[in-house]
């Protein structure tokens, strides 16, 4: 199987407040080589720069929405399985610079060679935010409030633990934004 080299080839190594990135040519060379600001803005200049470019990047928290944007921008996306590519996970030469151009090295000869994988739609992700909720509610759902009150304590609605944000997986507070901590509580709960 032969793969076509592409014009322009871009490694991300992505990062929560910046990505570093390389950039190569058809040839193999390095035409650019810098780190970005982990906002759409960034990637949608860098996009506009490299129209239609390959891109890899390893998976992580960003990757699922940073993949959607950069698939829907016309790029040709790989996540690389971070444990299979053992020319980046077993560097003794390990950073963010040099993890961005094995990205883009591999991804331009062979994108197979990332191991690539693929993540579920964004529903599908709003759906496990969901059954994360529900497995680690105290009460199950099916509980009454009016027949589980005990005389003098006071019953709360447990909030939504899991807030979806689409520039990001999930952001959990295990206290839900409503709930107070449990040492702020006043009420005291009969002996």
């Amino acid at each position: 199987m032969t793969t076509k080299i592409p014009l322009i080839t871009i490694g991300l190594d992505l990062g929560d407040k910046k990505h570093a990135l390389c950039v190569l040519n058809q040839d193999g060379e390095i035409i650019d080589e810098r780190t970005i600001t982990n906002h759409r803005e960034s990637l949608r200049r860098l996009s506009q720069k490299y129209p239609g470019a390959r891109i890899a990047f390893e998976v992580g928290s960003h990757s699922p929405w940073i993949k959607r944007f950069l698939s829907d921008l016309g790029h040709e996306v790989f996540l690389a399985n971070p444990r299979k590519v053992r020319a980046i996970y077993t560097s003794d030469r390990k950073s963010d610079k040099n993890d961005a151009r094995m990205l883009a090295k591999i991804a331009r000869m062979d994108p197979q060679l990332l191991h690539p994988v693929e993540h579920g739609t964004e529903g599908a992700q709003r759906d496990e935010c969901a059954n994360k909720i529900a497995a680690s509610h105290p009460f199950p759902a099916t509980r009454n409030i009016e027949s589980n009150h005990a005389p003098g304590t006071e019953q709360h609605p447990v909030p939504n633990k899991c807030e979806w944000k689409p520039d990001s997986l999930f952001h959990w507070n295990p206290h839900g934004a409503a709930a107070p901590h449990p040492a702020e509580r006043t009420h005291a709960r009969p002996r």
